[in-house]
């Protein structure tokens, strides 16, 4: 799951269904829809960034890519490869970068360039130094 810091909504991450969905916290009655994620299988970690690019990234397993959904339609903007099997995703407000850690030791770097850019640039494993 993955609160939105500007805004009412919990994006919650339906592994098994490869979908999202999405529940407002404010409403009083439970609003909730839900965002099928198409451009790989078993999605995993997730996580949203904050202004002024706001966006919902979530990783598949099939094939290993970072997925990055458009917050106000769910459509999928673009995706990047990523390592084989992560395991948790965090996103730098300051840089806008996303690191994925992987199996082997493997951690991916995505930089957040624009609203639609998203560039790996690095890729690191436990062997060489950061």
């Amino acid at each position: 799951m993955a609160l939105e810091k500007s805004g009412s909504r919990l994006f919650v991450n339906m592994t098994g269904n490869n979908e999202v969905g999405v529940v407002d916290r404010e409403k009083t009655r439970l609003w909730f829809k839900t965002w099928p994620v198409t451009a790989g299988m078993e999605n995993t970690s997730d996580a949203v960034s904050t202004k002024p690019i706001i966006a919902y990234f979530v990783v598949t397993r099939m094939p290993p890519k970072l997925v990055v959904l458009d917050t106000d339609t769910g459509k999928e903007i673009t995706s990047v490869p990523v390592g084989q099997g992560v395991d948790d995703l965090s996103y730098d407000s300051k840089l806008h970068r996303l690191y994925a850690p992987a199996r082997e030791g493997i951690i991916t770097v995505v930089q957040q360039q624009g609203a639609d850019d998203y560039q790996v640039i690095a890729k690191h494993s436990n062997q060489e130094r950061c």
